[in-house]
């Protein structure tokens, strides 16, 4: 008879509102037979907002008036966009500089998204553009079936990203791949 061991809690703060992308991707994710396989249990967290994200829970080291520590958390990623009129570069860099994993897209989520149908290059005019190219309705509904879907295509998104994983507050890049191959380790 096998041991069952208590899974480990890997929490995944997204800054967006809930109900965003970024959010069911995470929580499609957290389906998958793989990541239900791995040694840690997913908790996705919506910020409402980069400044929620970066100043009540990553700056502070907290969540819920407790710290990450108290919170019994294994793992701490955040997940967040490169929104120039609301993060800085200094605010980036302090948080690159931290303990935590992060899955950055300059400019925007939908890069990583893009990267489940192509290869990244290193410019884009609209990355939105881009990405209704492959689910054409996309602005109509955040929960997009196919947005919901793609957690199970990460690995070809892991492939597609290349070398543009580096977090960078100036070039096109999306380093959410890291976050998901954390969960493998």
């Amino acid at each position: 008879m096998s041991k069952k061991f208590k899974k480990k809690i890997f929490a995944i703060f997204v800054e967006g509102e809930e109900g965003n992308g970024e959010e069911f991707y995470f929580s499609e994710l957290n389906q998958q037979q793989w990541v239900r396989d791995s040694k840690y249990k997913l908790k996705v967290v919506s910020c409402k907002g980069i400044n929620k994200l970066l100043e009540d829970k990553a700056f502070k080291g907290q969540h819920e008036g407790k710290s990450f520590s108290e919170n019994k958390y294994d793992k701490v990623a955040f997940v967040l966009d490169c929104d120039k009129k609301n993060i800085s570069k200094n605010k980036l860099n302090k948080l690159l500089n931290m303990d935590y994993i992060i899955g950055f897209s300059n400019p925007k989520i939908e890069l990583w998204f893009l990267a489940h149908f192509e290869e990244i290059q290193l410019s884009y005019s609209d990355v939105e553009k881009s990405l209704k190219n492959h689910i054409p309705d996309y602005h109509k509904k955040k929960k997009h079936p196919k947005i919901v879907g793609l957690a199970k295509s990460c690995d070809q998104a892991i492939s597609n990203v290349g070398n543009k994983n580096t977090p960078s507050y100036d070039n096109v890049c999306t380093s959410v791949g890291k976050v998901i191959q954390e969960i493998r380790n």
